[in-house]
C-alpha cells in the first residue's frame, strides 16, 4: 500500500458466480448507466457516466461489498477506526478518449478534520468490469480510458469511510 494501491489478481473468480458476477452487475446496471448524463467538467469526465445506488439497483453487486478479502483489506487500512461504513457505491463508465483525472486522493474530501498523517479515513475498492491495462493500474490508482485496451471502460466503485465520532 505504499504507493496507494493494492491489486488483487483474479479476485472475481472467488465470487459466487465467478467472473460472470461482473457481467450480471453490468446487465443490471446498464439501463441506469445509459440514462445517466455524462460529467460536466474535465475532472468528472465529459465522456464519463457515474451511476449510483449500486447496492439497491443491482442485487448481483452485493457479494462484492461483502467479499471477505475486501473486508479484511478495508479493516486493515482503516485499523485506527472503531467502525467504518459503506458510504458510496457506483458504476463509472469512462468513454473513449477520456483524459486521466488529476492525481488525487478521495479522502482529501475529509481534510477539514485534523487527522494524524497515518490515520486513513477512506478506503476505495474498484472492480474492473472490462479489460484494463495492468501496467497502468500498477503505475497509478487512477485509471485512464485513453490508455486502456478497451473502448469503454466500466468499473464498480465502492468507498468505505470511518465515522468521525468513532475515529479515535
Amino acid at each position: 500500500l505504499s504507493d496507494g494501491a493494492l491489486i488483487i489478481d483474479d479476485l472475481a473468480s472467488t465470487l459466487p458466480d465467478g467472473a460472470a458476477q461482473l457481467d450480471m452487475i453490468r446487465r443490471e446496471m446498464q439501463p441506469y448507466i445509459d440514462a445517466t448524463p455524462v460529467g460536466g467538467d474535465r475532472f468528472t469526465g465529459k465522456q464519463t457516466r457515474r451511476s449510483g445506488a449500486l447496492i439497491a439497483r443491482s442485487p448481483a453487486s452485493r457479494p462484492l461489498v461483502q467479499h471477505p478479502t475486501i473486508l479484511v483489506v478495508t479493516g486493515k487500512l482503516l485499523h485506527k477506526a472503531q467502525s467504518y461504513q459503506l458510504h458510496l457505491t457506483q458504476t463509472i463508465a469512462i468513454g473513449p478518449g477520456s483524459p486521466a483525472q488529476s492525481i488525487h486522493r478521495d479522502e482529501w474530501a475529509f481534510d477539514f478534520f485534523e487527522f494524524p498523517s497515518d490515520h486513513h479515513v477512506q478506503c476505495n475498492t474498484i472492480w474492473a468490469m472490462t479489460d484494463c491495462s495492468r501496467r497502468i493500474a500498477i503505475r497509478s490508482p487512477i485509471f485512464t480510458a485513453s490508455s486502456m485496451s478497451c473502448v469503454t471502460k466500466t468499473i464498480v466503485f465502492f468507498s468505505s469511510a470511518c465515522s468521525r465520532r468513532n475515529s479515535f
